[in-house]
Formats: C-alpha cells, structure tokens, sequence
C-alpha cells in the first residue's frame, strides 16, 4: 500500500465522531444512486461509541438505512443474548434505536456449533452480496478493531496462516 493518510484523534469520541459521519456520507452516496451497502460489522470497546454516534448523526441528518445490509466481520460463539456478542451491542445501540428491520441484519449463530454458523453465513453472505471475478464476495464497507494483544477480527498474532485459507475461519 502506498497511498494512504494517518489522521489522529484526540480522543476516542472524536474518532466516533469523525468514523460515523464518514460511514454515513458513504450510505448517502450509495442511497442517491439506489444501490445496496453492504457492511461487516465488529465489536469492542470504541464501536459502543461508534454506535451511538451513528444513531445521534443518522438523526440529525435524516439518513435512510433502507438499503445497508449488516454482516459481521467476527463474533463470539455465544448467543445473541450474551453481553459478550457483538450482535447483541450491535442491536441494542444501533439496530433498535434506528429501528433496522431483520430482513437487513445478517447474524452469525453464535450458539450454534461454529463450523455450521459459519456455513450459514458465508451461504449468506453469498446469496445477498456481488462477488469479484475469484468468487469472493464484496463488502462495500468492513469495520475493524484492533485488540490490545494486537488481534483483528478475531485473528490472533503467532495463528498458523493455514487457518485463514479461502475459506471461512474459526478461532477456538
């Protein structure tokens, strides 16, 4: 990569801040020509400020998330209930207050065995999103945080790269 641009926050909310309104610019853009959004969603600490910022901006701007479709970009094996799913954060800070119909939410079943929930939603996100010419489908938009051990998206540093082959991957 060589082009790209390093902005720094003062804080954690004015990256909140400055990420919401970004992600909503894009999803006006993609509204004023029809098109679908398709985005992998993540969790963590940051992302609860995220979420409420989007909810606050979203608001005030009176933007339609009619045409965006959540997926996840990880999530733990736990049900959709548990504090500790990205899902139920997703849900109860962004989901519920912007009143997003499930048609456009694309979970994965963390209770289910992961092998099968990952089937699942890769057949998901297979049915719903465009794919590039190798077959792999394309996200407009996929967020993700960093872990303080340095972990993305639920890929831990010293993990074997023959885990994270063209196929779906699942962390134990």
């Amino acid at each position: 990569m060589q082009n790209f641009e390093l902005v720094h926050f003062a804080s954690p909310d004015e990256l909140a801040r400055a990420a919401a309104k970004a992600w909503l610019d894009e999803i006006e853009a993609a509204n004023r020509v029809t098109a679908s959004h398709d985005v992998a969603l993540s969790g963590g600490r940051i992302t609860q400020k995220f979420f409420t910022s989007v909810v606050e901006q979203t608001k005030l701007r009176k933007i339609s998330f009619a045409n965006v479709n959540f997926f996840w970009a990880d999530e733990r094996c736990v049900p959709a209930a548990d504090p500790e799913s990205n899902f139920k954060m997703a849900n109860d800070l962004l989901f519920v207050p912007l009143k997003i119909s499930e048609k456009q939410i694309h979970r994965l079943r963390g209770e289910d065995v992961p092998e099968a929930a990952a089937k699942l939603a890769e057949g998901e996100i297979r049915r719903i999103v465009g794919s590039n010419s190798h077959g792999q489908p394309v996200l407009d938009l996929i967020f993700l945080g960093l872990g303080e051990d340095g972990h993305v998206a639920s890929l831990f540093p010293g993990e074997p790269e023959t885990w994270i082959a063209d196929k779906p991957f699942i962390a134990r």
